[in-house]
């Protein structure tokens, strides 16, 4: 059984792919129930509303960003390969959280 952390990871992360492929208008708290494999009060258990979880959502996003970064300038020896990492990084994130 997954911790209470998670358990909230995984619906933050269904609810980015829900969000990205439906819009927030379009996004129903029943389709990121489905996408994470959970039933709909589940994730009434770890968000208040949609507008909450969309929130934390960004936020999420906005962590695993800064994160992902720092690792790839702490990978780098010299200045150019800590740009190269960054741009590296930068790209790949882009193209996995555009639409989000």
């Amino acid at each position: 059984m997954a911790s209470r952390g998670k358990k909230q990871i995984e619906i933050l992360n269904a609810a980015i792919r829900v969000f990205s492929k439906c819009g927030f208008d379009g996004a129903k708290i029943e389709y990121i129930a489905k996408e994470a494999g959970i039933g709909k009060g589940t994730v009434y258990e770890y968000f208040k509303s949609k507008y909450s979880l969309f929130e934390e959502a960004l936020k999420y996003s906005v962590d695993q960003y800064q994160l992902g970064l720092k690792q790839r300038l702490d990978q780098g020896q010299k200045l150019e390969e800590k740009i190269l990492n960054c741009s590296r990084f930068n790209a790949q994130f882009l193209k996995h959280h555009m639409d989000f």
